[in-house]
């Protein structure tokens, strides 16, 4: 396989995350942490297969039994604290 050829199959996350429906953030969290099967890590940088990106959306698309999606993440940030009454 030509090098241009297998450069034209890699996207950015922000791409991927722009394919997908999600923020580029979230899509990075995912890969770091092992949640999203089509991203590769080349040197310190992510980069999104889109072969496998495609198969991996349409597996999920025919595989009703999951409960959850590959994608669906926890939408509350983690990092917010609910404020208190005061007493």
């Amino acid at each position: 396989m030509r090098q241009s050829a297998l450069a034209d199959d890699l996207i950015s996350i922000p791409e991927a995350a722009r394919r997908v429906g999600l923020h580029a953030d979230t899509l990075y969290r995912l890969c770091r942490t092992g949640q999203f099967p089509p991203a590769l890590q080349i040197g310190a940088r992510w980069r999104v297969s889109v072969p496998r990106l495609e198969r991996y959306l349409h597996a999920d698309a025919r595989d009703t039994s999951r409960h959850h999606g590959p994608l669906e993440v926890d939408r509350r940030d983690r990092d917010f604290v609910t404020p208190t009454k005061p007493e």
